[in-house]
């Protein structure tokens, strides 16, 4: 189904039918963004991009962008914070400038708790903004998850990396951040009510 709603994407992008591609393509980013057989993902999600500034602004604006470093911003455990929940809830969201910049590339991007892959485990919600504008953040990535085993008393570092789409290794187009929180008898269990994770 991956493979289909890519190739549906494309061709919808190359015929003109641009609110047909912005459907498909959205619908493709949020399903099979964390899934094993997503290769085609960042593919169905340029073209998701594609499709909008052609519509909006036509396709001659895209060269003139800038690439930018995405912005990671933490959203739980706080840094420095102790739990007595041995499977804390794990969340960050990440933007990369408005819809005329490269955006994240979900297929490169490290998101982990002490050395342990977090991705399979995360929930994935993307949330694109149907009416771009310059300026404005055109999608926030907010990935969730719980480590799939209790954690034992001890402090852990979370480690997010976040590259764009056609990222090479140097310049613009990179963010990182890694921050520790404990876990330990006695702390807390209320921490990280709210949206569940995968």
């Amino acid at each position: 189904m991956s493979i289909y709603t890519h190739c549906e994407v494309l061709f919808a992008f190359e015929t003109g039918r641009y609110d047909e591609a912005i459907a498909l393509g959205s619908f493709n980013r949020q399903t099979f963004m964390a899934d094993a057989f997503s290769e085609y993902s960042p593919l169905a999600s340029q073209f998701l991009q594609y499709a909008l500034v052609a519509k909006h602004l036509g396709s001659g604006e895209w060269k003139s962008a800038p690439v930018l470093d995405p912005v990671i911003e933490r959203r739980g455990p706080k840094t420095g914070h102790k739990t007595g929940n041995r499977r804390p809830k794990i969340s960050v969201e990440i933007t990369a400038g408005d819809y005329l910049q490269p955006q994240v590339d979900f297929s490169k991007l490290e998101f982990s708790v002490s050395g342990l892959d977090l991705k399979p485990y995360a929930r994935v919600d993307s949330h694109i903004d149907r009416k771009p504008g310059k300026g404005k953040v055109y999608e926030r990535l907010r990935l969730t998850a719980r480590p799939p085993q209790p954690l034992a008393d001890g402090t852990y570092e979370v480690r997010v990396v976040a590259p764009v789409h056609g990222y090479r290794g140097d310049g613009p187009g990179r963010a990182a951040t890694t921050w520790h929180f404990t876990v330990a008898h006695g702390g807390p269990h209320h921490d990280d009510e709210g949206e569940d994770c995968r």
